[in-house]
């Protein structure tokens, strides 16, 4: 089964799924809607990222070479589909021919600076013989995946913002649950077949459309912590060009709320960037330095 945009289905782990609620798609240049999308709750909400959590376990074990090269084969996957998603572009999102095709050419280069990236994830090796003590000793720093990443995107990149969110999650080894925009969905839901495609690990990346009052999970549950909470998000007309902040020691089931802050402001143990996708794959692993002696 495929999702496509004729049958939209919300991808969790290996199945594409109903979920007995729909919400209609508008095309914003004719007011009609032309297409209903699953759409998702709390419940399912809290099943996919059970799903991220056990594929995480997969992931993060994949070699560096066969992260590079399913986002490659994710790329050329891009461009076999490019009417796809132009078409749907224009469609769900209203947006000029040039500037859904120009999205899908960014997408591209998203999917493979990522695969390229993916296969440089060495580590260091530094000498920290600068001072006595360190004398006879050298430190070896190895990166590693933070685990379940929460992506949640706006409507109006409906792909490419998707990609600079999940393309480095993915070189990184991560899993991650993405929540695409009620306007936008079915641009998303076309990336998750293409993703199915190209091999992607069953549970890597999940998509779920739900309403804002039934994802607060993607921001409170103790699963998306590893070292700490990993969020990402870009920002919508509810949430204005601020970076924010949620408190990291609400507890699952009580209350939150997205508060703007500085960034200097940002709690130690939450992650929420914006920003291009480079800056992204850079922070979307933890590392772990040792000293060791010569």
């Amino acid at each position: 089964m495929t999702s496509g945009a004729k049958t939209p289905r919300l991808l969790i782990g290996s199945e594409w799924r109903e979920t007995g609620w729909t919400n209609p798609v508008i095309n914003p240049y004719s007011g009609e809607e032309f297409a209903q999308v699953p759409l998702g709750n709390a419940k399912t909400v809290d099943e996919a990222i059970e799903v991220a959590h056990e594929a995480f376990e997969v992931t993060r074990a994949q070699a560096p070479h066969a992260r590079g090269d399913l986002l490659a084969r994710v790329a050329h996957r891009i461009e076999e589909r490019r009417t796809d998603f132009v078409e749907t572009m224009i469609t769900e999102a209203g947006k000029p021919y040039m500037f859904a095709d120009g999205e899908v050419t960014r997408s591209i280069i998203t999917f493979t600076v990522a695969g390229e990236e993916a296969r440089r994830q060495q580590g260091e090796l530094l000498d920290v013989d600068a001072y006595a003590p360190g004398s006879g000793h050298f430190g070896l720093v190895r990166r590693f995946p933070l685990g379940v990443i929460s992506a949640i995107t706006p409507f109006n990149f409906p792909l490419n913002l998707v990609a600079h969110k999940v393309a480095p999650g993915m070189a990184a080894g991560n899993t991650l649950v993405v929540k695409p925009a009620l306007k936008t969905p079915l641009t998303s839901l076309l990336l998750a077949e293409v993703l199915v495609e190209c091999g992607m690990p069953a549970g890597q990346v999940n998509f779920v459309t739900c309403n804002h009052e039934e994802a607060g999970a993607l921001i409170t549950d103790p699963r998306l912590k590893t070292t700490r909470r990993s969020i990402v998000f870009s920002s919508s007309r509810t949430l204005p060009g601020h970076r924010y902040a949620v408190s990291a020691e609400i507890a699952p089931g009580e209350s939150s709320t997205l508060r703007p802050a500085r960034a200097h402001a940002l709690p130690r143990k939450v992650w929420i960037k914006s920003g291009m996708s480079s800056r992204r794959s850079r922070n979307a692993g933890t590392r772990m330095t040792m000293t060791l002696r010569r």
